[in-house]
């Protein structure tokens, strides 16, 4: 776990996301001061004295639900995990004296004192409060991998840099965004496999055929290809895998399953190379060995982008 400090006088909002781009919390500053965080969870915390103690003063929490869409070609809906959200504000101290002003009246207010000491005031200053410690979180806890034989293989194929910009047959520029990943702080624009360019330029062509003007994909965010840490034998390290975390600037953490997510999801399983293709849509992964696709292959996540590698 790293954590970054605050620029003395900053003033501004902190969003915090995981690899995959799970919203986790939301960071409030004034002036180089931590005012209040925003905590995002998918199932009601317990109450704590840690986070009802001197140091914070809680607003009661609430869950945020989302809207339901069909399923594709299948009978029921589905939607995305709804989400309790609270908010805490930090009772602020200078040089070890109450400051003596209130905290900001969306908080409830109030002044309040220093903590008693415990007598171990040395152990106590290495301690980072929970309740606002900036951390990057760990990417790999919110994945779950499914090895087949073919994973892991060394591949040998030509390998290139995705260009900031693609141009499609018919002319229109799709443009490409690079996220950087907090475990290694790479840019998602290292080389690739030729093949895997191809199968995003066919895929994006195909999909925008079957989408509307307004729909048309325009632009994608790429949170990782070879950056990152993923699972065993995963086929990011080989430089044949992409992970697709935005279309058009829209997270698909927020946006749900669209029909561009579809489309585009469709297009990539009838790309000839492809190996796995894994989304908010569907799993689908291909085995070299068999010659037989597996249409609900057991593997977690992926409910915020979409995974295509080609083999």
């Amino acid at each position: 776990m790293t954590y970054h400090q605050i620029p003395l006088g900053w003033t501004g909002m902190i969003d915090l996301f995981s690899y995959d781009e799970r919203h986790l919390r939301s960071i409030k500053v004034e002036n180089g001061q931590l005012i209040s965080h925003i905590r995002y969870q998918t199932e009601e915390p317990k109450v704590s004295s840690r986070a009802y103690s001197l140091f914070t003063n809680c607003q009661p929490g609430y869950w945020v639900d989302f809207p339901y869409f069909a399923m594709e070609e299948e009978v029921g809906v589905e939607s995305q995990q709804s989400v309790w959200v609270q908010e805490c504000y930090v009772n602020l101290y200078e040089n070890n004296e109450p400051v003596g002003t209130e905290t900001p009246s969306s908080g409830g207010g109030g002044t309040s004192s220093l903590p008693p000491s415990t007598g171990d005031s040395d152990k106590e200053e290495d301690i980072c409060e929970e309740e606002f410690c900036i951390p990057f979180p760990e990417e790999d806890r919110y994945f779950e991998t499914t090895n087949t034989p073919d994973d892991g293989f060394n591949f040998q194929g030509e390998k290139v840099k995705i260009p900031t910009t693609l141009i499609l047959q018919n002319g229109d520029q799709i443009k490409i965004e690079f996220g950087i990943t907090q475990s290694d702080r790479k840019s998602a624009n290292q080389e690739v496999a030729k093949l895997l360019l191809e199968g995003i330029k066919h895929a994006i062509e195909k999909a925008n055929l079957k989408l509307s003007g307004n729909e048309k994909i325009t632009s994608i965010y790429i949170a990782a290809t070879t950056n990152g840490t993923h699972g065993p034998g995963s086929n990011h390290y080989n430089g044949t895998a992409i992970d697709i975390s935005r279309i058009n600037g829209v997270k698909m953490s927020v946006s749900g399953i669209t029909n561009q997510i579809i489309q585009l999801q469709i297009a990539m399983d009838n790309f000839p190379n492809v190996r796995e293709n894994f989304g908010p849509h569907f799993k689908h992964k291909f085995s070299i060995e068999t010659g037989k696709w597996n249409y609900s292959h057991p593997v977690g996540g992926h409910s915020d982008h979409i995974h295509f590698s080609v083999r």
